[in-house]
């Protein structure tokens, strides 16, 4: 995992989780694409859609991880 700013709540933090170029903020849980220069943008559609349903899944539990503290254990 890597540390990145996210444009949304402009935080500095480690990501919850990656798939490929598709990551989740590790302090508010936006999806965010960081591309192979380093810019980072909030995540779209079309950028989530191509993600196998695996790959989905996990983001969305590492988003929900954020949410609900509590039931991550």
């Amino acid at each position: 995992m890597s540390v990145l700013t996210c444009p949304v709540c402009l935080a500095t933090h480690e990501e919850a989780a990656r798939v490929g170029i598709v990551a989740i903020c590790g302090a508010c849980g936006s999806t965010l694409v960081v591309s192979p220069s380093g810019t980072i943008r909030r995540a779209n559609a079309a950028d989530i859609d191509h993600l196998m349903p695996g790959d989905r899944a996990l983001l969305t539990k590492a988003r929900s991880a954020l949410a609900r503290p509590e039931r991550s254990r």
